[in-house]
C-alpha cells in the first residue's frame, strides 16, 4: 500500500512539474480557415504579462514573421501595467485590442486603463470599446468591452454599420454571446476561459471562471449563421500551469469553412 502511495505521490508531482515548467511554455499554431476575411488574422489573447519571459518571445517573434497584417487581441494582456518588449513585436502590424477582466483590475487598481491605453497608444495599438472599425470593404471589426466586468454595450458596438456587411466581433468573455449572436455577427471570437488552464481526459476543464451563459468547446464552432472561434488563449492566472492545454496562437487563413457542429 505505501509502495503504491508513494508510486501515486511521485506521479503527481511529475504531472504538475510537466504543467509548469514544459507544457506551460509550448507554443502551439492552431490553423482555421474561414471565408469571408479579406486577408489572413492571427487572434491572440490572455497573455497575462507580468514580465518579459521566453513564451511571450516566442510569440512575438510569430507575429512578426508572419505574413498577416492584421491582429486581434481579445484581452487580458496585462498583469502589471509596463511596456513590455513583447509590444514592440506588433510595431509592424495593424493591431486591435479589447480589455478584459484582469487589464482592468480590481476596483482599487486606479488608472490601470488609462496607463494601458497610453502604453498601447506608443504601439499604435487601436483600442475598441464598444465600438467598431472599417478594416475593408464591406467588412467590419467589432469590439466588446469586457462582459465579466459590465462594461459590455453591444447596441453601440454596432452602431451604423450597415445590414448586409461582414461582421467580425471581438469580445474579451463568452459571457454575452448570446446578446451579440442577435446581431447575427458572421464571426465571434472570445477566450477568457483558458480552456480552463488544467484539462482532464474524457472530462475537459473543471473552471472557466464563466458567470452565466453555455460555453462553446474549444476552437470552432457555429450557432445559426455565426462561427464561434474560442482560444485558449497564451497565459496563465492563479497558478503557473497548464496541462493537455497548450497556449496558442490561432492563425486564420483565407479558405474553405469547414463543416462545423452547434454548441
Amino acid at each position: 500500500m505505501i509502495t503504491i502511495l508513494i508510486i501515486l505521490l511521485i506521479f503527481i508531482i511529475s504531472v504538475i512539474l510537466y504543467g509548469v515548467f514544459i507544457e506551460r511554455n509550448k507554443l502551439v499554431i492552431r490553423e482555421i480557415t474561414v471565408d469571408n476575411i479579406p486577408e489572413n488574422i492571427i487572434l491572440i489573447g490572455d497573455l497575462h504579462i507580468r514580465k518579459d519571459i521566453k513564451l511571450y518571445e516566442k510569440v512575438g517573434k510569430f507575429v512578426r514573421d508572419s505574413k498577416a497584417k492584421i491582429v486581434l487581441n481579445i484581452g487580458d494582456t496585462f498583469e502589471n501595467i509596463l511596456d513590455y518588449n513583447f509590444l514592440s513585436y506588433l510595431d509592424n502590424k495593424r493591431t486591435y485590442f479589447v480589455f478584459g477582466n484582469n487589464d482592468y483590475g480590481s476596483k482599487e487598481s486606479g488608472k490601470r486603463e488609462e496607463k494601458i491605453k497610453k502604453i498601447l497608444q506608443r504601439h499604435k495599438i487601436k483600442v475598441l470599446q464598444n465600438s467598431n472599425v472599417k478594416l475593408g470593404k464591406n467588412f467590419y471589426l467589432i469590439g466588446i468591452d469586457d462582459p465579466h466586468k459590465n462594461r459590455e454595450n453591444i447596441e453601440e458596438a454596432f452602431k451604423d454599420i450597415p445590414n448586409n456587411s461582414i461582421k467580425f466581433v471581438m469580445c474579451h468573455s463568452p459571457e454575452v454571446n448570446d446578446e451579440i449572436l442577435k446581431y447575427k455577427p458572421d464571426y465571434l471570437f472570445f477566450g477568457h476561459t483558458h480552456g480552463g488552464q488544467v484539462r482532464f481526459p474524457l472530462i475537459g476543464s473543471l473552471f472557466n471562471n464563466v458567470r452565466h451563459g453555455k460555453v462553446p468547446k474549444i476552437g470552432i464552432t457555429k450557432k445559426n449563421s455565426t462561427v464561434l472561434i474560442h482560444t485558449t488563449g497564451i497565459g496563465t492566472t492563479l497558478f503557473p500551469i497548464r496541462l493537455l492545454n497548450p497556449p496558442e496562437i490561432i492563425l486564420l487563413k483565407r479558405g474553405t469553412l469547414p463543416q462545423l457542429s452547434d454548441f
